[in-house]
């Protein structure tokens, strides 16, 4: 009996160790509700987003350490900063920070602003790059920024580009991909029409030759895409996702490339599933380098989650790990009050399992921005909301 306690005892030691809140946010100095991911630098820190919070309360740019030492390293002060970021930062060689916002940047898009591209130098000093205005140009960019090797930006905007697409709309245009110069000078590279797809809310990746892929939330004939972009501006669907199909649906985050050029991403709803409110609870699935999707794993919206809303990270094993913004422990309320969200890896042979569920306590709740992994193969996020003080956590979980 006295050594059955002492092995569950270790067994509840080894399980406490395996997450760890590495801060929380009081919404106040230090920020609150954290909604992209993180990106690392070469001396394990971490840097970051906030929407609320900071010196002038309404978000920043957030730097912490792997033990948890957390600062608001640049705090958005004015319209013309940029407010409102949803997309993860991308970190240069040099330690300049870029990324963007939803709203701010001029008083177009509702008075509110369009959103803007921006800099933190390693003086952590903000520069806008570009506020975009809501026409031609785009507006209102939900992902983050990647560079090329000469130091230009991509991304997507959710609106503006084609004012004929969704004309009825608040703020019309279905949104587009674009290239911003190192010297802010913006080019448009693909306009969506609807039958292509509409409204990219994700940040785009690259590969070897310098392709860009993406997806889109949605389409005038479909649930969302899955596209790739020649710099050139040559277009083309890998696949559109059906409405009410079980290969998933509405695709909100970013996809991913292995090696030898598979693609792999999340759907926020489908699956085939019943029990979420959108037809099925997401997915997440593969495009093989001939164009075969293939779903990987259809979410039930119990204990497994529901809605991964974050882009997937690959291990060097091919193990599949991302987030869920529902689900796991159903008695937490969350958002729309089913589950808080989970921590999930996929091994290579579909194998899946739930690495933590948050309670929405002092864990977190609702995690919508992808993982990054250490050299030693522990996971950090973040989380949106929860905590001691309701405004978010950011955190660390070893597989």
């Amino acid at each position: 009996m006295l050594a059955l306690i002492v092995l569950l005892s270790l067994a509840k030691s080894t399980n406490a160790q395996a997450f760890k809140v590495l801060h929380t946010f009081t919404g106040h100095s230090d920020g609150g509700d954290p909604f992209g991911g993180l990106v690392s630098d070469s001396s394990g820190n971490f840097y970051g987003t906030v929407q609320t919070g900071g010196a002038n309360g309404v978000g920043g740019v957030f730097e912490i350490s792997a033990v948890g030492k957390e600062k608001v390293i640049s705090s958005f002060a004015t319209l013309a900063d940029g407010f409102g970021p949803f997309g993860t930062l991308v970190r240069d060689a040099d330690g300049n920070l870029y990324g963007t916002t939803f709203f701010g940047g001029d008083t177009n898009c509702g008075g509110v602003g369009c959103g803007v591209v921006f800099k933190i130098n390693t003086s952590n000093k903000e520069t806008v790059l570009y506020t975009f205005t809501g026409g031609s140009d785009g507006g209102a960019p939900m992902g983050g920024v990647i560079l090329d090797g000469s130091g230009n930006l991509y991304g997507t905007t959710t609106i503006g580009g084609d004012l004929n697409c969704n004309p009825g709309g608040n703020n019309p245009g279905c949104g587009l991909v674009f290239k911003l110069s190192p010297g802010g000078t913006e080019k448009v590279l693909y306009t969506f029409t609807g039958p292509d797809g509409e409204v990219p809310e994700a940040s785009l990746v690259m590969d070897a030759a310098g392709t860009l892929y993406g997806t889109t939330f949605g389409g005038t004939t479909s649930c969302g895409e899955v596209f790739k972009l020649t710099t050139a501006g040559k277009f083309k669907v890998l696949h559109g996702f059906p409405c009410g199909g079980t290969d998933g649906a509405e695709p909100t985050s970013a996809v991913i490339l292995d090696t030898v050029g598979n693609i792999y991403g999340t759907t926020v709803a489908g699956g085939g599933g019943t029990d979420c409110t959108a037809p099925g609870c997401g997915t997440v699935f593969k495009i093989s380098t001939n164009g075969t999707e293939r779903v990987l794993y259809a979410f039930s919206g119990g204990s497994d989650g529901w809605a991964p809303n974050g882009a997937l990270l690959l291990d060097s094993k091919g193990n599949l790990f991302g987030t869920t913004e529902q689900g796991g422990d159903l008695a937490c309320p969350g958002k729309n009050g089913i589950g808080c969200g989970v921590v999930f890896t996929l091994d290579p042979h579909n194998a899946f399992n739930v690495l933590h569920a948050f309670n929405g306590s002092n864990d977190g709740s609702v995690p919508t921005g992808p993982l990054v992994q250490d050299s030693q193969g522990r996971l950090y996020g973040d989380a949106s909301g929860g905590g001691t003080n309701n405004s978010g956590t950011v955190f660390r979980v070893t597989p």
